[in-house]
């Protein structure tokens, strides 16, 4: 083998450790994962009176596995509706997309609520925290929903975005940055997959 070639594949070699987990790596196979989730050609508008705006236009990419994305955009640019459309709270028009290998929006309301409960966080723009209900209650409610006591993983949420002091306090009683922290904590509780 020349030396060139010997080199590059040590460089490739060396990049795969850092960036992938031991246990991804066998000899001389990269294992490729699946990306976590897929979009392909999402389109989506809104009618105003007689006038149809369109907000997402054949939108396609792959998120992997613990990826990061942020999305930056003027007002009114889609960037809610490409996350609700992602995270399968708003059917695309046309378009697909798959989470963890299943394809969104083509089985019963149901299954959706069960996967948007069990494997996905979400942390929305308005808070959407339950008044009549305390920091702690509201940061516990996908886990009552989905017939799970983790009092005590709420407890610890609400400590990790330091608000163990606040937890029974009512969203009134709570600053605008307090309530998005409750929000955090809300979206960190269950150890989605996937936070939107």
């Amino acid at each position: 083998m020349p030396e060139s070639d010997l080199a590059s594949r040590q460089t490739t070699a060396a990049f795969c450790h850092r960036a992938l987990a031991p246990e991804q790596i066998s000899g001389r196979y990269l294992l490729v994962q699946q990306p976590q989730l897929i979009a392909r050609d999402i389109y989506k508008s809104f009618r105003m009176g007689a006038r149809r705006i369109e907000v997402l236009r054949g939108i396609s990419m792959d998120i992997a596995h613990n990826e990061t994305v942020f999305l930056s955009g003027a007002s009114g640019a889609g960037k809610t509706t490409l996350l609700y459309t992602l995270a399968g709270l708003e059917r695309p028009e046309s378009g697909t997309v798959k989470f963890e290998g299943r394809e969104l929006y083509s089985g019963s309301s149901s299954w959706e609520a069960r996967l948007r409960n069990e494997k996905m966080g979400f942390v929305f723009q308005g808070y959407f925290l339950l008044p009549e209900l305390t920091a702690l209650e509201n940061v516990l409610l996908p886990a009552m929903i989905g017939r799970r006591t983790t009092k005590g993983e709420a407890e610890e949420s609400l400590a990790a975005v330091r608000l163990a002091d606040r937890m029974h306090h009512l969203p009134a009683e709570l600053s605008g940055g307090e309530q998005q922290r409750v929000a955090i904590a809300r979206a960190l509780t269950n150890n989605p997959d996937i936070i939107f």
